[in-house]
């Protein structure tokens, strides 16, 4: 039996606004970090060249300047600690500035080959602070990360490549 079209202005069509759909990128965004997707995955929410900063100790993390180039370093990370999942405990969007911030906290263990030593078998449990920047379409321009990882470094008993 064929199916009955519907007169369109019956049909109700529910168009997103930018700060939902910024929120809607942002949430996929940090789930695709957050499993160790492809950088692939994401790419067509994110700019090319979109920024990456964090105030780190880890030369390493701290040379990374791009959003792919975090996402490599991430993605080894998540490599040596496969448990590692990152708990949502606040999410806002800021209006004004385009941002969204993610408040969570970042768990796990060490059991994998990956980090800079072999598999210690060791856990940490982190607050952190994502920052996500985005532009009037919502594409994502930019990524600020708030992290100790110091702390966490010391927690999983890997070596601070501070210089």
């Amino acid at each position: 039996m064929p199916s009955k079209k519907k007169n369109p202005s019956q049909e109700r069509v529910e168009k997103k606004s930018p700060s939902q759909e910024r929120l809607d990128v942002a949430n996929f965004i940090q789930s695709a970090l957050d499993s160790g997707d492809s950088f692939d995955e994401i790419l067509e929410h994110v700019i090319a060249g979109a920024t990456f900063q964090c105030d780190v100790l880890d030369v390493k993390l701290a040379s990374k300047k791009t959003i792919k180039a975090y996402w490599i370093w991430h993605k080894r990370f998540v490599q040596a600690c496969p448990d590692s999942k990152f708990k949502l405990n606040q999410g806002f969007l800021q209006e004004k500035k385009r941002q969204v911030v993610f408040l969570g906290t970042w768990t796990g263990t060490h059991t994998e080959v990956g980090g800079p030593v072999e598999p210690t078998g060791k856990s940490f449990s982190s607050h952190i602070v994502h920052i996500l920047d985005f532009n009037e379409d919502a594409e994502c321009t930019g990524m600020t990360k708030i992290w100790n990882d110091a702390a966490t470094f010391r927690d999983l008993g890997w070596p601070l490549n501070a210089e």
